[in-house]
């Protein structure tokens, strides 16, 4: 499905007016439909959706056959969605449901149409099980979600441990929505989660890497991080480590806006300094048991070793030669490394020279100075009759060094020195 170019605002406003039009169109055919779900507990605490669900006693083929522009995205669940006439504008409409048995620890074996209360009672946490009727202007309450939210309560819906051994990704959710919205974990829902938290190894990887992202993306990442410490669940995700502690102070520090690669490589560099602070994650790490073991992309891996891997050579940056240092401030990621920097300096009370210092570097040289063109090719030392061979990567890389230190500036004046290089090694 296409993605949508509109600001996240005008696309929040867009996704609600679809979902009234769908809730309108349900409710003059004869059918009882209601906003439910996320969407519901955001208006009740006065903040603007970013997405939309529906739900109605409407069976899905009635809903797609009073709403031609939709998909039957999860038929066997009962879900419809309704495409609006802007490209990622959508809502997701669902027959009023009760589940039957999870064996796979994920997803209902079997559904049943039901009636909204029903509906509500499947749902995870009583936050999350509230409607709201937009025609009527009522919320509507059958497990008493108004309550904790009026008490900033995550609790799960009847018996926390039944909740969460039919889906257990709901442990990862309590978490997330904990840190999110900046609420309690209710005790027995958290005593529920102790018990169980080895089998959060039954979700795929890609469902946990996704709530991971979303946790680290938001400014209480490290609280986040600290309940998912205190649960047991961080220790079933990274069983390489023996020691976790509810302080992360590389995330506690960083912006409250940061990229995913930047909260990840942050993370990882907590979690290795508690373990062993003489050692320093290697590539190999990084790439097999922290990037794809987390099913990460080769992009976000390779963001991630620049970040962990540059990050100890700038300690002393002022004392880099140039040429070292051009390259890794000309990196598309520098200003989530140079971010990296300025937060381990404060997480690790350093002070903030070596940072200060790529500052005013990058004010002085320009993109063409960290990058410049190269001067010369393997064909020049061809021209010189030296056999190819490993020679030419230490011919190039001098004079690459050389440029980039600014001893040299031009063509004439490289092929000089490489002249002078070759001549070393013909004599």
């Amino acid at each position: 499905m296409a993605e949508t170019n509109l600001p996240s605002g005008d696309r929040a406003k867009s996704m609600q007016q679809l979902a009234l039009e769908i809730v309108n169109r349900l409710h003059n055919a004869g059918h009882a439909a209601l906003f439910a779900g996320g969407c519901v507990r955001d208006m009740f605490l006065g903040q603007q959706p970013h997405d939309y669900d529906v739900a109605t006693d409407a069976s899905p083929d009635i809903v797609q056959s009073l709403f031609r522009r939709s998909l039957a995205v999860g038929a066997q669940f009962g879900v419809i969605e309704v495409l609006g006439k802007q490209p990622g504008v959508h809502v997701q409409v669902a027959t009023f449901r009760s589940d039957g048995h999870y064996s796979d620890g994920r997803h209902p074996d079997s559904v049943k149409y039901g009636t909204a209360e029903e509906d509500a009672k499947r749902r995870d946490f009583t936050i999350n099980g509230l409607f709201f009727d937009p025609i009527a202007h009522q919320f509507i309450d059958y497990v008493g979600g108004r309550e904790d939210l009026e008490k900033k309560i995550v609790r799960a819906i009847g018996d926390p441990y039944q909740r969460i051994q039919e889906d257990k990704l709901r442990m990862l959710r309590a978490v997330r929505f904990v840190g999110r919205l900046g609420f309690q974990l209710e005790q027995a829902t958290a005593e529920a989660i102790r018990s169980l938290h080895q089998e959060i190894k039954q979700v795929s990887v890609e469902r946990i890497t996704d709530e991971l992202k979303k946790m680290l993306l938001h400014r209480t990442r490290a609280a986040s991080i600290a309940s998912l410490t205190e649960l047991q669940l961080l220790p079933v995700l990274f069983p390489q480590f023996k020691h976790y502690d509810s302080l992360y102070p590389l995330l506690q520090a960083l912006p409250e806006s940061c990229s995913f690669t930047l909260a990840w490589a942050a993370l990882l560099l907590d979690l290795h300094r508690k373990n062993d602070t003489e050692t320093w994650p290697t590539r190999h790490e990084l790439m097999q048991r922290y990037g794809r073991a987390f099913r990460l992309s080769l992009e976000e891996i390779q963001c991630v070793i620049y970040l962990v891997e540059s990050l100890p050579l700038l300690f002393k940056a002022e004392e880099l030669p140039w040429a070292s240092l051009k390259p890794i401030l000309a990196h598309k990621q520098r200003d989530d490394l140079l971010s990296l920097l300025r937060t381990a300096g404060i997480a690790w009370q350093w002070d903030a020279t070596s940072y200060r210092y790529c500052e005013e570097r990058l004010r002085v040289w320009s993109d063409e100075t960290l990058e410049p063109d190269v001067l010369i090719t393997g064909e020049d030392i061809a021209a010189l009759g030296i056999p190819q061979g490993p020679v030419y990567k230490m011919l190039l890389g001098t004079v690459r060094d050389a440029q980039l230190n600014e001893e040299i500036h031009d063509r004439p004046e490289a092929l000089a020195l490489l002249q002078q290089l070759a001549g070393r090694i013909k004599g």
